[in-house]
């Protein structure tokens, strides 16, 4: 806006519009406070794991950042709050990942589960390497899809049919992604003594697929293990939109 300067009173004007800006400009620094300088976490997850084979729940928080020195979770239930000093402090940490004891239903039912864990934003703050708050948050749902049916394990080949409800509520919940694990256990001795020796082969697959073909080189270990077989299963893990993952495993024989 221009403005048309009097002689008579333009030093007056402008003598007291500035003080004026300036003050405005304070208050909404002082408003802010911190937040105007703090850093927004590069991800900030937290879901539910759900093992519909072992009939147990346990919940996972992701983060990840430039680096930390100090980061604390909060919810309505608690707080989690991991701390660092000395030479890890002066290093920083960046990715972390903190899953949680996940006891079966005899001990812990799905309701005094989703009690303790309710479903809600998680708030994520923390301070960084270069000692700037940190912030992020990350919303827990209860939505967990039913567990996978398998249809098919005749190795080399898996097929299984896509989960669509909703364990919870019984509507539909769509699939976003699955991960799959071949895992054998083999006993082995060595030095008079048996050890285990665990072999995986995982492959992740987007929605809507429903077989998979074990890797020639994984049948090789199969067919000709280092030792004595004490497990051999297939598990796959699937999951919903918010994050939350349901396990489902088969034993191979």
């Amino acid at each position: 806006m221009k403005h048309t300067r009097k002689k008579s009173n333009g030093m007056r004007k402008d003598t007291l519009v500035l003080p004026i800006i300036l003050v405005a400009v304070v208050a909404v620094f002082l408003a802010m406070g911190e937040s105007a300088l703090a850093v927004d976490l590069d991800e900030a997850n937290v879901f539910i794991e759900w093992n519909s084979t072992d009939s147990d729940h346990g919940i996972q928080f992701f983060w990840d950042s430039e680096g930390f020195t100090q980061m604390t979770v909060t919810n309505s239930g608690g707080t989690l709050d991991i701390g660092t000093t000395g030479n890890v402090a002066l290093q920083g940490l960046t990715e972390t990942a903190i899953e949680s004891v996940e006891p079966d239903e005899s001990e812990q039912t799905r309701a005094e589960f989703f009690a303790r864990f309710p479903a809600e934003t998680y708030l994520f703050s923390g301070t960084s390497t270069e000692g700037d708050p940190i912030t992020g948050e990350a919303e827990l749902t209860h939505d967990l899809l039913e567990p996978v049916l398998f249809t098919k394990i005749n190795l080399p080949v898996i097929e299984w049919i896509e989960p669509e409800l909703n364990d919870v509520t019984g509507e539909d919940l769509e699939v976003v992604g699955y991960e799959l694990v071949v895992e054998l256990v083999v006993l082995v001795e060595e030095d008079g003594e048996e050890e285990e020796r665990v072999f995986t082969e995982t492959t992740v697959y987007p929605a809507g697929v429903s077989k998979h073909i074990v890797s020639n080189r994984f049948m090789g270990v199969i067919k000709n293990p280092p030792g004595e077989i004490e497990e051999l299963k297939v598990e796959i893990l699937a999951t919903e939109p918010s994050g939350n993952r349901t396990i489902t495993e088969q034993a191979v024989e």
